[in-house]
């Protein structure tokens, strides 16, 4: 798979941040972690690439604003997801969630989240396509077997395995978490991929071994100290509000300005926390 030329590695794309992002990144941009790739897969595509990645990450721009923006927990968006089946692929069944007609677009979800973390921007997408989302293994309120450790491998090994049961092309978004196992996922089987695009992904270990990326990776460890400390003392819902905060640039007490559904599946899933700490740099 060859790169669009759209694509842009080491600064993120523009964005229109709410507060207190705004006021850290005067110039309107992203930071260089919300890099945006978009790869283009063996498969035809039905549409221009680009006007879809652009689509796309705009819907998780508005999708990442409407979540902060909630105001005493009141909000004017229709977030009530399609209701989840169970999808069986390979040795276990995993929710999967699936809405409208069009070519379809498979979400898959980053860290301490599952397939609700789409709840803002699904009817967007199946207004004019097919949305699909699911959740990983290990995440979520399902009962998982224990038979397989909390990794990237497993879980690209299970996006795989879905994208064979789907059996059809997709366009494949991946958010932080996920942005390695989707372009994983689209190199092992590119003749399921139409295009892949990746949102804020968590792929420190490309960065250049420099001194001024080491103190930003260092930087960024001590800023989840707090979030860890709590979880291993088994304060999960403080380490949950810890970590979001920090992540999302907000100051003490802005998780409690998120939307209540996302505040919800944030907590439902503390349990993937420390399991996520301890997991292996992608």
């Amino acid at each position: 798979m060859d790169p669009m030329a759209s694509s842009s590695l080491g600064q993120g794309p523009e964005m229109r941040l709410p507060p207190p992002w705004q006021d850290i990144y005067q110039d309107g941009r992203a930071p260089p972690c919300a890099a945006v790739l978009s790869f283009r897969g063996t498969s035809s595509v039905g549409q221009d690439p680009k006007d879809f990645w652009d689509f796309v990450t705009k819907l998780c721009d508005v999708s990442f604003q409407r979540c902060c923006a909630a105001k005493g927990g009141q909000m004017n968006v229709d977030q009530t997801m399609p209701r989840a089946e169970m999808l069986r692929i390979g040795d276990i069944e995993v929710p999967f969630v699936s809405a409208g007609t069009g070519e379809p677009v498979l979400f898959v979800n980053g860290s301490w989240a599952d397939y609700r973390g789409w709840c803002t921007l699904w009817q967007d997408v199946a207004a004019k396509h097919r949305f699909m989302a699911y959740t990983h293994r290990h995440f979520g309120t399902t009962p998982w077997p224990k038979n397989k450790p909390f990794s990237r491998d497993v879980h690209t090994a299970d996006l795989v395995a879905v994208l064979r049961t789907l059996a059809e092309p997709v366009h494949l978004v991946g958010w932080s978490y996920s942005g390695g196992m989707v372009l994983e996922a689209a190199r092992q089987v590119p003749e399921l991929v139409r295009t892949v695009i990746v949102y804020e992904p968590s792929l420190s270990s490309i960065l250049p071994d420099t001194q001024e990326n080491k103190a930003l990776l260092g930087a960024f460890s001590q800023g989840f100290a707090g979030a860890y400390a709590a979880a291993t003392a088994g304060d999960g819902v403080s380490a949950m509000h810890i970590a979001v905060e920090f992540v999302l640039g907000m100051a003490k007490g802005g998780f409690s300005t998120l939307d209540p559904r996302i505040q919800a599946m944030l907590i439902e899933n503390t349990h993937t926390m420390i399991p996520d700490f301890d997991a292996p740099t992608p």
